[in-house]
């Protein structure tokens, strides 16, 4: 009676973990196009303390967003589980602007100011992994993954008093962790990244281009795929990043301060397994 129990025992331990184990594969092997937003949060440093507040000016808003990936989780040159997911964003839409005019000879604050800012947002990353089973908890997959990316941030307030186009752009490279979940239907998914800038940039084709200082981003993200037929899939994600430029150096007389920037995004779609 033992043997048998323990046998039973095995043989559901392994249903459970090929289920399992189909059910994330599937999720991690589609074409996904999704529609939602993306909530910008911008503010440039005052480090010459000419404000109270610390802040020379700020851009916020949220813009109609879409986003087309493309993954894969397969064997490959006979390793198992090897996970790659391709992506590009789109967004678009305005923000508010709230800085201060500033004197062009001396740098003093004139006046407060407030106006729409057209916004245009790109990003294109790419990532490589290696799904890793847990043998106590075979519902759970854990993949380490190597990332490479960019963005381009299109600020342009050409058609308001005073304004005029900006755009901000960085390449990086990193890496994270994706953690997920599966039931006999749906993958849950959490997701944390690292990712050093290799190089950042704003060009004003007034101004010229200022070469900014880099930092680090931070990523942290929460997916729920739910499988509808056998190839069709409903998916949701939700994602915050976080960085920084340093202070640009001094061209003609100008520079460009050091920044944060805070971005979310929600998604939702419709993806086909194969």
């Amino acid at each position: 009676m033992q043997k048998s129990r323990t046998l039973l025992f095995a043989l559901l331990a392994a249903a459970t973990y090929a289920q399992a184990n189909e059910t994330i594969r599937n999720a991690n092997s589609q074409f996904t196009l999704s529609i939602g937003g993306n909530k910008l949060d911008y503010e440039e440093l005052d480090i010459f303390e000419l404000t109270e507040e610390g802040i020379l000016d700020s851009e916020r808003g949220t813009q109609a967003a879409a986003q087309v990936s493309h993954s894969y989780q397969r064997a490959f040159a006979g390793i198992e589980r090897v996970y790659h997911r391709i992506e590009f964003t789109f967004a678009e839409g305005s923000t508010d602007c709230d800085g201060w005019l500033q004197d062009a000879e001396t740098g003093a604050l004139v006046s407060p100011y407030h106006s729409r800012t057209n916004a245009r947002i790109y990003e294109a990353s790419v990532r490589i992994g290696k799904g890793l089973a847990i043998t106590d908890a075979p519902e759970w997959q854990v993949t380490p993954y190597l990332t490479a990316g960019w963005r381009k941030w299109v600020r342009d307030s050409a058609d308001t008093p005073y304004g005029y186009r900006e755009d901000y752009e960085h390449k990086y490279l990193g890496a994270g962790l994706l953690a997920q979940r599966a039931t006999e239907r749906t993958v849950f998914g959490i997701d944390v990244g690292y990712a050093p800038m290799v190089e950042a940039d704003m060009l004003a084709p007034e101004f010229g281009e200022f070469r900014l200082g880099t930092n680090s981003i931070m990523s942290l993200g929460v997916s729920l795929d739910i499988s509808i037929t056998q190839r069709l899939h409903l998916t949701g994600s939700y994602q915050l990043k976080e960085f920084e430029y340093g202070i640009s150096p001094v061209v003609d007389d100008m520079l460009e301060p050091p920044s944060k920037t805070r971005e979310q995004r929600l998604f939702v779609g419709l993806g086909i397994q194969y």
